[in-house]
C-alpha cells in the first residue's frame, strides 16, 4: 500500500487558510457535484500532496517530520476510502472533468442545473411565492459574463484602471464639499414626484451594473457565475443580482477583496458623467435636482454597500482580507464567550483563551464596530427627529421606532442580547471534555488524521457540510457542569420492565448520544427525562429542576423534536413558526431568528407541505429552537433522509453544539453517532450497557484488523502462513486475514497480492454497539 501513488482529481478546489473559531480550516469543493467540505491544517497537509508523483510512504514520512506522528496503512485506508468515496481521487484511463475557469465546457451541468431550478423551465426559481423570491433573467449567465469579460477587457487594463480610481476618488471629495447643495437639490428632489421616479430607475440600473461589475471582476480571475436573476421582494421591489461561486478558493486575498468590492466601483463610476454635468450645469437651472439628489441619494447607495454588516459587499470584503469563514457568526460566539468569561465562567474563560490572540483582537474589534454602528444609527436618528420635531418631547416621538429598525441590523448581526442570556445560563464545554466532541464537530479534524500532540488547539464548529469523524480520538471526561442527572430510573409497563435501574448524567454543553435497538428502552427513558412520564423507582434531574410533574418553568428552557413532528401543513413556514412562537408568548422576531438558524430563509414563504422531506426536519428543528432553548432532545432528526440530507442537517447539529446548547440525541445510525455525539449511553434490556466517548468503546473490543482479499489472489492456507495473522475465514468471494499486526501483514501481503485488491477495516461504533446489545439483552 504505501508504494502506491494515487492522486487527487486535479481539477478538485483546495481553498487557502481560513480560521473557524480557534481552528484553522481548509474548504474542498467537488467542482462537478458542487459538494463542498472543510479540513484542517493536518488533513490539507496529506491533501495537496495527493499528486500522484509521491508515494504513501513519501507522504507519511514529510507528514511525520511536520507533525511528529506517523501515518498508519490502516488511516491511509481510511482516508483513501474517504477520498474515493467522494469520488475526489483521480481514476487511471479517465479524463479529468475540466477545472473551474474560464473555460466555457466547464459551466455546462452548471447551466443545465440553474435552468432546472426554474419552476416548469419557465425561468422562474421555485424560491418563495409570486410576492417574494427570484426570476432568472439570462438563461446562458457564462456566456454572457464572456462577452461583457471581453467587452470590458480595455477598463481592466492598469493605464485606465488607475485614472478610474482616481476619478472616484475625486467624485466623493468633490461630493463632501458640495455637501450642502447637493442636500438641497436632494430636497427639492422630494417635491418633483416626475423627477424622483426617474432618479429611482436610474438607481435600479446603477445596482444592476453593481452586481454585473461583481461578475465580470469574477471572470477576470477565472471565477464561475452561476446566475443572474431578478429578486423581489413584497410584489414590487427588485433587483437584479449576480451569483458567483468559488470566490473563497482564490489562492490571494486581494482579488477577493476585489470580487467584492467591484460592486461599489462600478456604483461610483457609473456616476461620473452625472457629476460632470452637475458641475457645468448653471445653479438655477431645473435639472439641478435631478443631478444633485441621483449624486447623493447613488454615493450613499453604493457607500453603504461598504458596511461590514452581512451580506454587505463591506461584511464580504473584510471576511475575505481577515481569512475567516463567517466573521459575524464568529464574532458572536467569541462574545459570549467573553461574556461568560466576565462572569467568572471557567470553562468559558479557558475555551476563550484557545483563540489565537490576533483572531481574539479581531472577534472582539468586530463585535464593538457593530455595536458602534448601532449607537451611531441611533444617535442620528435621534438627531434627525429632533431636528424635524424640536418642540420638546415632541420632537422625540417618532425617534424610538426609527431607531430600533436603524440599530437591528448590527445588533441582530452581533446577537448580544441572545448571546449574553445563553452565557450566563448555559457555558460552553471547555477544557479537558471537549478534546474528543470538538474533535469530530469541528471539521478541523475531518480526514482520519492522527493528531499531531497534546499541543493542538481545541477546533471549534463548522458552518456547513464537513467530511466523517476522526479516527484518533482522546477520551473525554465527563463534565463537572451537568444539564441532566437520571439517578436509578426504574419503570415498569405490567410484566414489561422497560428500565432497570438507569443512571447517568449529562453536560452543559455536551453532545449525548442515546442508542440501543428497539425495544431496549431508550425512548421511555427519554420521555422521563423530558417529563412526558413518571418514572417508577428513580430521580431525574433536568437543569436543577424536577421534570414531573409537568413544569412550565423548566419547559421554557427545553426544546423537544420528535421523529414525526406534526405541522400546521397549510401555513407557510414562517407562518407556522410564527404560530409557534405565539403560543409561547414570542413575538414574530423569534420565528425570524430560528428560521434564519436553520437555514431556511429562502423557504419561509414556501408552504410546509411544499417543502422536501430535509426541509421538513429542519423546520421541526426549528420549532424546538424557537424559543431558544438551553436544552434540546432530538429523537431521530436524520431518519428518511437521504445521504445528502442527512450531512447537511449533521452541519446545523454540529452548529448548535459549537453555540454551547446541550443536545441529547436519539438515532439507529451508528455513523451519525460516532461523528456528533461527544459521549454516547447504550441501553440494551432496560439496562445501561455502556457510557463513554465513542473511540473508547471502540478501542475496548480490542478487536484485530480485518484484510479482505479477494479468493483469486489468495488461498486460506497461504494467507495462514503469514507471520502476525491470528484467524483466516472465507466469506463470499473474499478471504478474510484477522490480525493485531496489521502493518506486518500487509508488507508480507504485498509480495503475494496488489494492494489495490486488499481492503482494511477496522473496528467501528457499530462493532461495539453489537456486542453490547447482545450481551445485555441476553442478561436481560
Amino acid at each position: 500500500m504505501l508504494r502506491m501513488r494515487p492522486a487527487v482529481r486535479p481539477d478538485v478546489l483546495v481553498g487557502p487558510a481560513l480560521t473557524r473559531g480557534p481552528a484553522t480550516v481548509h474548504l474542498v469543493k467537488d467542482p462537478v457535484s458542487g459538494a463542498r467540505m472543510e479540513i484542517g491544517v493536518k488533513e490539507h497537509f496529506v491533501v495537496v500532496r495527493l499528486d500522484g508523483t509521491r508515494t504513501l510512504a513519501e507522504i507519511g514520512a514529510e507528514y511525520a517530520a511536520a507533525f511528529g506522528t506517523r501515518l498508519g496503512p490502516a488511516q491511509w485506508q481510511q482516508l483513501l476510502r474517504l477520498l474515493g468515496g467522494r469520488q475526489l481521487l483521480a481514476v487511471p484511463g479517465r479524463a479529468p472533468s475540466s477545472p473551474v475557469g474560464p473555460a466555457r465546457q466547464q459551466a455546462g451541468d452548471r447551466r443545465q442545473s440553474a435552468a432546472e431550478r426554474g419552476a416548469g423551465g419557465n425561468g422562474r426559481t421555485g424560491r418563495g411565492s409570486w410576492l417574494s423570491g427570484r426570476t432568472r433573467m439570462v438563461a446562458d449567465a457564462p456566456a454572457l459574463m464572456d462577452r461583457l469579460h471581453d467587452a470590458t477587457a480595455f477598463a481592466r487594463r492598469p493605464a485606465v484602471l488607475a485614472p478610474l480610481l482616481a476619478l472616484c476618488a475625486a467624485l466623493l471629495v468633490g461630493e463632501a464639499l458640495d455637501f450642502g447643495e447637493l442636500a438641497n437639490a436632494t430636497g427639492r428632489l422630494f417635491e418633483q414626484p416626475v423627477a424622483l421616479v426617474a432618479v429611482g430607475c436610474v438607481l435600479w440600473l446603477s445596482l444592476a451594473l453593481h452586481e454585473l461589475a461583481h461578475g465580470v471582476v469574477a471572470r477576470a480571475y477565472g471565477l464561475h457565475v452561476a446566475e443572474i436573476a431578478l429578486r423581489r421582494y413584497a410584489g414590487f421591489m427588485t433587483y437584479l443580482f449576480c451569483e458567483v461561486e468559488d470566490v473563497q478558493f482564490l489562492g490571494r486575498r486581494g482579488p477577493q477583496v476585489a470580487v467584492a468590492l467591484a460592486g461599489v466601483v462600478a456604483n461610483l463610476a457609473f456616476l461620473l458623467p452625472f457629476w460632470l454635468v452637475w458641475a457645468l450645469l448653471p445653479g438655477g437651472a431645473q435639472a439641478v435636482p435631478f443631478f444633485g439628489g441621483l449624486l447623493l441619494l447613488g454615493t450613499a447607495t453604493g457607500l453603504a454597500n461598504l458596511l461590514p454588516l452581512p451580506p454587505l459587499d463591506g461584511y464580504k470584503a473584510l471576511g475575505y482580507a481577515l481569512g475567516t469563514l463567517r466573521l459575524a457568526t464568529e464574532s458572536r460566539v467569541f462574545a459570549r464567550l467573553a461574556l461568560a468569561a466576565a462572569a467568572r465562567r471557567p470553562e468559558a474563560a479557558r475555551k476563550a483563551a484557545a483563540y489565537p490572540r490576533r483572531l481574539r483582537r479581531v472577534l472582539a474589534a468586530y463585535a464593538l464596530l457593530c455595536a458602534l454602528l448601532a449607537a451611531v444609527a441611533l444617535a442620528g436618528l435621534c438627531l434627525l427627529s429632533r431636528a424635524a420635531l424640536p418642540d420638546g418631547a415632541a420632537g422625540w416621538s417618532p425617534c424610538l421606532p426609527l431607531a430600533v429598525l436603524a440599530a437591528a441590523l448590527p445588533l441582530r448581526t452581533l446577537g448580544l442580547r441572545a448571546a449574553a442570556r445563553r452565557a450566563t445560563r448555559t457555558p460552553a464545554a471547555a477544557g479537558p471534555q471537549a478534546t474528543a466532541a470538538t474533535a469530530r464537530t469541528a471539521g478541523a479534524a475531518a480526514v482520519p488524521v492522527p493528531p499531531a500532540g497534546p499541543a493542538a488547539g481545541p477546533p471549534a464548529a463548522p458552518p456547513h457540510e464537513t467530511a466523517p469523524e476522526a479516527l484518533m480520538e482522546q477520551a473525554a471526561p465527563r463534565p463537572q457542569e451537568t444539564a441532566v442527572v437520571v439517578e436509578g430510573v426504574r419503570k415498569r409497563y405490567g410484566e414489561v420492565r422497560a428500565l432497570d435501574g438507569v443512571s447517568f448524567e449529562v453536560g452543559r454543553g455536551e453532545f449525548f448520544g442515546v442508542l440501543g435497538p428497539n425495544g431496549a428502552g431508550k425512548t421511555t427513558l427519554v420521555e422521563i427525562v423530558e417529563g412526558m412520564r413518571q418514572a417508577d423507582e428513580g430521580s431525574v434531574r433536568v437543569l436543577g429542576e424536577n421534570p414531573w410533574p409537568r413544569n412550565l418553568t423548566l419547559l421554557r428552557r427545553i426544546g423537544v423534536q420528535t421523529q414525526t413532528s406534526a405541522f400546521f401543513t397549510r401555513l407557510t413556514a414562517a407562518e407556522h413558526l410564527e404560530t409557534v412562537a405565539a403560543l409561547q408568548g414570542l413575538d414574530r422576531s423569534a420565528a425570524s431568528r430560528a428560521i434564519e438558524a436553520v437555514g431556511l430563509t429562502d423557504k419561509a414563504r414556501s408552504r410546509v407541505d411544499d417543502l422536501s422531506g430535509g426541509q421538513r426536519q429542519r423546520l421541526a428543528l426549528a420549532t424546538a429552537l424557537v424559543h431558544d432553548p438551553e436544552l434540546i432532545f432530538l429523537d431521530e432528526p436524520t431518519a428518511a433522509l437521504d445521504p445528502e440530507a442527512r450531512r447537511s442537517l449533521w452541519g446545523l447539529l454540529r452548529e448548535l453544539r459549537g453555540q454551547g446548547r446541550t443536545i441529547v440525541y436519539t438515532t439507529h445510525y451508528l455513523d451519525e453517532a460516532e461523528a456528533l455525539c461527544d459521549r454516547v449511553a447504550i441501553i440494551a434490556g432496560g439496562r445501561l450497557a455502556a457510557l463513554d466517548t465513542p473511540g473508547a468503546l471502540i478501542r475496548s473490543m480490542a478487536a484485530p484488523a480485518r484484510l479482505l482479499v479477494p479468493a483469486d489472489r489468495i488461498t486460506p492456507d497461504r494467507a495462514r502462513g503469514i507471520e502476525g495473522v491470528e484467524r483466516v475465514l472465507v466469506e463470499g468471494g473474499e478471504v478474510v486475514i484477522e490480525t493485531r499486526a496489521a502493518n506486518r501483514v500487509l508488507i508480507a501481503l504485498s509480495s503475494l497480492v496488489d494492494l489495490d485488491a486488499i481492503q482494511t477495516r477496522t473496528a467501528t461504533l457499530e462493532d461495539a454497539y453489537l456486542r453490547l446489545t447482545a450481551a445485555g439483552s441476553e442478561h436481560g
